[in-house]
């Protein structure tokens, strides 16, 4: 009966899914100069996704500059000889100038020297930028509404990426062809150094570190086994001319390949496309043509040994092939069938049974070769690497010799098809599916070759595929506890720049200004027609909406009851999240929800306790039936509190070698005091004394507030209501839900707080000042400061924190405040600086805070960019029913974003200044810094308030 139901369940999926992979029709064709183009149309909304993937990556670098690929990027930001600059016949010579600079350093040895040609190059970059507008890239996409304006960089590929409304599809390829057309390399010394910055960040997370050090073993002899930031003797040594070379090589159409998903048609689009991409040219350059290294597949077994973690961490890994051939997707399908969302998989049942702290595994498969890795931490007390290996070795051998459930095979392939579905549902969705099918080698039609493969796949195919790769050959990675020794690098001995034209425009930006263009049309929410509000009983109401794409529902149950009220709740719902039911286990409740396609979880935060189900709505009253039972009558494995304590002693230990995770702890220790939640939270003899029951009774505890129900899906909202109140259990006196928020620390002086850990090469800063609850009519003037302040490339903090001084690769600043007023707003900073460039970061970034650059030219294009923003920002339609919960809870009645973009339209410069002074100016700085103490000279933090030094467990409580 169970496969009867089951396979009913695949038939309907099926349906589902060719219905819903109508919707990627995507049409391919090729520019007359070689360009790929892939488009697929979307009308759900006024914005498309576009971007430009490029065939360069890491591999692609010069061995003897190494992380080319990943600087390049971040050098496509910086402008052409149209864009970015007043007068390029004035600047050329300049940066001419520095690239013969850079020239000589390569040939120089001599210490002396190299310092003298960094001085000569730092006066002369001084002198180009005057002629340079910096991140004017960044300005011109932003004006047109440009969300998500970023860029990245694989092994293989280089991708140039963001979203924007339709109506500037035109002025978008515009701005794209002429970047790609001619780069030009200005401010190319101070985004060296914000490239070591990133460098820096992530060498000071050791498990980042060991995932490089595990593929240089694996992808020996091939750059593969190169890290794709590069090695800091090439960072510190580049050359402009190498990267002219590198550009002209790889960056020409017949090598790229663009991508747009969205709201455009594409018969019209196409002659468009041939104006402005199809004007690029190849150039006299060829792509490169030697062939790279084969990869040395694993042979026998190896085994290296290490002490670079915080605690014990191995790796398994075994050849795999290239992401193009056929079987890489065999092996993905079969990572599922190790772990997955679901937590059915064969390795998650050793974390579920607390025989391993944390396992997991993930095909690798790249252009040129692939890897399969199995990654595993033991348990913190009593089990060496060699246990926990043979529990991995057992588990691999259980997939090789089909010792695993039909259902566990059936459940994974629904899952993967029910995703495959979800994919789909909207623009970004669609873009990243495309984009990886591109830089995969495949198509659209691959895709949908690769469902039907799904759907007619069987078990044993997953024996003999995993049979085959699987065997005797495979690299062993063990990392015991310990550190790696880390390069510390001095800041350079060079003069910062100084913004400037930071409000000018280029001939280019104001050409692409003066195209007109029809406005998009705004998304209005109405609150009686696209949200169905009724009564489930006098403290829970229901509100529900369509579903346009699928018959994929998503319900959430809110309870207005969290971890402010009761700090043991969060391990409460861990403990409950790890059981079934009274009368199944928690695999065998996992395994009946995923053979349906269906997701149950139970979240904590701080004001409520949220129960999240997700399934086919063929299969509503099923899911509902079942996650009720669990919700009733939940198991209570006590063998379960030990995963609790193991898993907060290992967390504690990854914590205290995390830097993000210290300068997390001393600015919530800045903001709430006694009260952050890394203080107010149960210490491990708390979490000792715990029982079942216990923890049992404090997850019932919270079902027994008020709360709301959201429903996304297509069955009629009276009909719904019935099913619930039948199907699900509600509170009949519910207890009033608590929603208060955690009281800010007021302070009357600045303070700098302070903590010391000489492991890491970054000192993470926070900033922390204290304002004013905002009345309705500041709510949109906050939002336009925000964006003059910290909007993305174009904000002050950017171009003046990194783009210019270099002080960090993340830097930011904004006012956040509570939308119903229950405590004051507050202005948040960050900036991640390395550790001697300290003093110069607070210094900065106080300097900007305090005293705020009045630019009236970057409060117009800060106005501009978030008038197209919100104008084409729609609300996915699964969030539709929570959004107007939330604005009924301000007091609003209607959607009140027409109202807001009207209020931000009809600013002027003085109102974004005149809450600035109210809210920011005058107010005490907080400042807190954490990581090495030793290589800054404590008495300069003085002027900058009292100085308070804190140990870890003053913020951390254990």
């Amino acid at each position: 009966m169970k496969r009867f139901i089951l396979t009913i369940c695949v038939i309907v999926i099926t349906y589902c899914l060719n219905a819903q992979s109508a919707d990627l029709k995507v049409q391919t064709f090729v520019l007359h100069n070689g360009m790929k183009v892939l488009l697929c149309e979307d009308h759900s909304k006024p914005e498309i996704y576009g971007g430009v993937c490029v065939q360069v990556g890491s591999k692609n670098d010069p061995a003897d500059a190494t992380g080319m690929a990943h600087y390049f990027e971040h050098i496509m930001f910086k402008g052409t000889d149209k864009i970015g600059t007043l007068n390029w016949e004035a600047e050329k010579p300049y940066l001419d100038k520095i690239s013969a600079l850079y020239d000589e350093i390569q040939k120089t040895t001599e210490i002396a020297r190299r310092k003298e040609l960094q001085k000569e190059i730092n006066e002369v970059s001084l002198e180009a930028v005057q002629f340079a507008i910096p991140n004017e890239v960044d300005v011109i996409l932003g004006k047109m509404g440009g969300k998500g304006i970023n860029a990245s960089t694989s092994n293989d590929h280089t991708v140039y990426h963001n979203m924007f409304p339709s109506n500037q599809l035109e002025k978008w390829l515009m701005v794209y062809a002429e970047r790609l057309r001619n780069p030009v390399f200005r401010l190319f010394q101070s985004e060296l150094e914000t490239v070591y910055e990133e460098y820096n960040m992530y060498a000071d997370d050791p498990f980042s570190v060991l995932m490089e050090d595990v593929t240089k073993e694996v992808f020996s002899g091939h750059p593969y086994a190169i890290p794709i930031i590069g090695f800091p003797e090439h960072l510190k040594n580049p050359q402009m001319s190498k990267m002219q070379t590198f550009y002209k090589t790889f960056y020409v159409p017949r090598n790229m390949t663009l991508i747009l998903v969205g709201d455009f048609e594409v018969d019209s689009l196409k002659p468009l496309l041939e104006q402005t991409m199809g004007k690029l040219e190849n150039g006299d350059s060829k792509k490169e043509t030697v062939p790279f290294p084969s990869v040395s597949n694993i042979k026998g077994q190896k085994m290296i040994t290490t002490r670079q973690t915080p605690v014990k961490v191995g790796a398994i890994v075994y050849n795999s092939v290239p992401a193009s051939d056929s079987q890489a997707f065999y092996l993905d399908i079969c990572s599922q069938l190790f772990s997955n969302n679901a937590s059915t998989g064969l390795l998650d049942k050793l974390m579920n049974d607390n025989q391993l702290y944390m396992t997991g595994c993930f095909n690798f498969s790249l252009v040129e070769a692939g890897a399969f890795s199995f990654i595993y931490v033991p348990k913190i007390i009593g089990q060496s690497h060699e246990k926990a290996e043979k529990l991995i070795f057992n588990a691999i051998q259980d997939l090789k010799t089909g010792s695993f459930s039909d259902d566990l095979f059936e459940a994974v392939r629904t899952d993967y098809l029910k995703n495959a579905i979800e994919e789909l549902e909207n623009i970004p969705g669609k873009f990243m599916t495309i984009l990886i099918l591109e830089m995969s080698g495949k198509t659209a039609d691959d895709y949908l070759k690769e469902i039907e493969l799904v759907k007619n796949m069987s078990k044993e195919d997953m024996v003999k595929i995993a049979n085959h790769f699987f065997q005797h050959d495979y690299l062993i990675y063990r990392s015991n506890m310990g550190s790696k020794k880390k390069n510390k690098i001095e800041k350079p001995e060079w003069k910062p720049i100084i913004a400037q034209n930071t409000e000018a425009k280029s001939e280019f930006a104001q050409m692409i200004e003066e195209i007109k263009l029809p406005p998009t049309k705004p998304q209005v929410i109405d609150f009686n027609k696209d949200v169905t509000t009724l009564p489930l009983t006098s403290s829970f109401n229901l509100y529900a909406s369509p579903n346009p794409y699928n018959d994929i529902f998503s319900l959430k149950i809110t309870y207005q009851y969290g971890s402010i009220c009761d700090i043991d709740l969060e391990y409460a719902i861990q403990y409950f999240n790890l059981q079934g039911t009274e009368n199944k286990n928690f695999e065998q409740f996992q395994l009946e929800l995923q053979r349906m396609g269906a997701s149950f979880d139970v979240e904590v935060k701080n004001n409520s306790t949220i129960v999240r189900i997700t399934g086919f709505e063929k299969d509503l009253l099923q899911i509902l039936k079942l996650c009720r039972e669990k919700l009733d009558h939940p198991g209570n494995d006590e063998s379960k509190l030990k995963i609790l304590i193991e898993n907060h002693q290992n967390d504690l230990k990854m914590m205290k070698e995390n830097s993000d995770s210290w300068a997390y702890a001393l600015r919530n220790y800045a903001l709430f005091g006694e009260k952050s939640d890394l203080i107010n939270t149960p210490a491990l003899k708390d979490i000792k004394s715990y029982t079942g029951r216990f923890l049992l009774d404090k997850f019932t505890k919270a079902l027994q507030y008020e709360g709301y129900v959201t429903y996304v899906g297509n069955v009629p909202a009276q009909q719904l209501q019935n099913i619930f109140l039948q199907n699900m259990t509600f509170p009949e006196k519910a207890t009033q839900g608590n929603e208060e928020l955690i009281p800010l620390r007021q302070y009357e002086t600045p303070v700098v707080y302070v903590i010391h850990n000489d492991k890491f090469l970054q000192n993470n800063l926070y900033y922390y000042s204290l304002g004013n609850k905002l009345d309705e009519s500041e709510k949109p003037v906050c939002a336009l400061f925000n964006e003059y302040f910290d909007g993305g490339m174009n904000g002050i903090i950017f171009q003046e924190i990194r783009e210019l001084r270099s002080l960090g690769y993340s830097a930011s600043a904004y006012y956040t405040y509570d939308e119903r007023n229950r405590r004051p707003g507050y202005l948040i900073g960050f900036l991640g600086t390395q550790s001697d460039k300290t003093i110069d970061g607070i210094s900065a970034m106080r300097e900007l805070i305090v005293k705020i650059p009045r630019k009236t030219e970057k409060f117009k294009v800060a106005q501009e960019s978030l008038l197209h923003k919100n104008a084409s920002e729609y609300i996915d339609f699964r969030n539709i029913p929570e959004s107007v919960v939330a604005w009924q809870k301000i007091g609003y009645t209607a959607d009140p974003r027409p109202l807001f973009n009207q209020r931000i339209a009809a600013m002027n410069f003085a109102d974004i200044m005149t809450f600035y002074e109210k809210n920011i100016a005058n107010h005490p700085l907080i400042v807190t810094v954490s990581g090495d103490l030793k290589r800054i000279n404590k008495k300069e933090l003085q002027p900058f308030g009292k100085v308070i030094e804190v140990k870890w467990k003053q913020i951390v409580n254990e």
